[in-house]
């Protein structure tokens, strides 16, 4: 994976998650490579950007697609829908 020339914009898969990478930075003592990525489950979490240093994230991580993305938003609205909808269920307000 040492190959993939990180820059920021680029859709990137760590795991299960797809995220876009907000920046890149290089260790001046370790020389590793981090990169700062935001993941759509991150948006949803109300969660910051995560850092990730790109050896220790090596077997888990790939290059995303624009449609890997959008089913990935997609997911999280139905999850979220999903949720909402429960949450109404419970609702008991008298009226």
């Amino acid at each position: 994976m040492n190959d993939i020339n990180f820059t920021p914009g680029m859709l990137v898969r760590v795991s299960n998650w797809i995220g876009v990478v907000l920046d890149v930075f290089q260790s001046s003592t370790s020389n590793q490579k981090v990169v700062k990525i935001n993941f759509v489950k991150n948006v949803y979490k109300q969660q910051p950007p995560e850092l990730h240093i790109v050896e220790d994230i090596q077997p888990i991580l790939s290059v995303a697609t624009i449609e890997d993305f959008n089913s990935e938003i997609e997911r999280y609205e139905r999850m979220k829908e999903k949720e909402l909808a429960a949450l109404r269920e419970k609702l008991t307000v008298a009226a």
